[in-house]
């Protein structure tokens, strides 16, 4: 029964940190979308609304929790989109934005505390651990395997906690890349149905990464391996950010990579939805290997340009579209590196049927945009 109870508190924590980072990601998203098109008085005059609703909780602090979580985002993320600099660049200042945020949320928590917020999240990890050794026994027996002699619980708290510290740096960048994500992505499609001024944006269903890029990624995993192999533990955190950086990111691509052929053979957008859910907790894998696939093959991008082939030859453009898988997979690396240096400067037009939340299908002029 306690086992139960356990499972059920640590099941509603994580659905409220879950509901958190939403809105966390949303709030800013609406501002950012309102300051675009309304302009920078209108955004601060929000954020001077939302920081007066927190000063009747009788704490300061919570003002300045308010400004420090939305100031950078929304105005840096405003001021990339009104510069035109891009989609992607404007996500990785929003990174930049909301690490900042992070670390000033840190130092003001860490000010007003008695202890340091690593010497009070090892005291919650020891206390969880220690209330609930059920959970733990399995983990238990195999550290006692393979140290090949019985630890007691009290042995495991602190591997438990030096590891958490060694992931923290991982924790934080994804998190921070996701709300980036969220955030500019959102605030990109409101201002897209609702302004006349377009921004650049990037449909979830052609979201990619180079080759190149990924091929970095895997050298420098590489040596970072190779550093690990002779000793040098200092590169062990590095080592695990850019380990989960990868597979994040080859994760995302597996599931754009299934949202574009299931929207590619007309399946219902909520239907399509559920699959990708689905996926992730049945074989979150097998996503990631699709994603390293797509990466490598450029599948759905193949695709496209097949169908952009065949128009350009109902056209009277071109001849035929007989070419090989390699032949057009040229065309497509051509035609990417074309659209993704028009993108960095902030002119991107590409479209896909991820503007209708609606499922409506477009998939045909989809089809023809690389």
């Amino acid at each position: 029964m306690e086992l139960i109870l356990s499972n059920l508190i640590l099941s509603s924590g994580i659905l409220g940190i879950f509901i958190a980072l939403v809105i966390a990601a949303l709030i800013p998203a609406v501002i950012i979308a309102v300051t675009h098109k309304k302009g920078y008085v209108w955004g601060g005059c929000i954020v001077l609304f939302l920081c007066s609703l927190t000063l009747f909780t009788k704490d300061i602090f919570n003002a300045i929790y308010v400004i420090v979580a939305l100031v950078p985002i929304v105005f840096l993320s405003v001021y990339c989109m009104q510069n035109d600099m891009g989609y992607l660049r404007t996500i990785l200042i929003g990174i930049f934005a909301y690490i900042v945020e992070l670390i000033a949320v840190y130092f003001i928590l860490n000010s007003r505390m008695s202890i340091s917020l690593l010497e009070s999240m090892d005291a919650a990890i020891e206390a969880f651990i220690t209330s609930n050794p059920d959970i733990f026994e399995p983990l238990l027996k195999s550290v006692s395997e393979v140290l090949g002699s019985e630890i007691s619980i009290n042995t495991l708290v602190p591997l438990i906690t030096d590891s958490v510290r060694l992931f923290i740096p991982t924790l934080l960048f994804i998190l921070c890349a996701v709300l980036s994500a969220v955030s500019v992505g959102a605030s990109s499609f409101i201002i897209n149905k609702t302004s006349e001024k377009k921004v650049s944006y990037i449909p979830f269903s052609v979201l990619t990464i180079s080759s190149s890029m990924g091929c970095f990624l895997f050298v420098a995993f590489a040596a970072l391996m190779l550093l690990l192999w002779l000793g040098v533990e200092a590169v062990e955190s590095i080592y695990i950010l850019l380990i989960a950086i990868y597979f994040f990111i080859m994760y995302i691509q597996g599931l754009s990579t299934m949202y574009y052929f299931g929207r590619k053979f007309k399946i219902p957008y909520p239907v399509v939805i559920l699959i990708l859910v689905a996926a992730s907790f049945v074989s979150a894998m097998a996503v990631l290997i699709l994603g390293v696939v797509d990466n490598i093959m450029r599948l759905r991008h193949v695709s496209m340009y097949k169908a952009k082939l065949k128009e350009e030859v109902a056209q009277g453009k071109r001849e035929h579209c007989n070419y090989s898988y390699s032949q057009i997979k040229q065309m497509v690396i051509k035609e990417e590196m074309r659209i993704r240096t028009i993108n960095l400067k902030g002119h991107a037009n590409i479209s896909s049927d991820d503007n209708d939340d609606d499922g409506s299908d477009n998939d045909d002029e989809n089809d023809n945009e690389l």
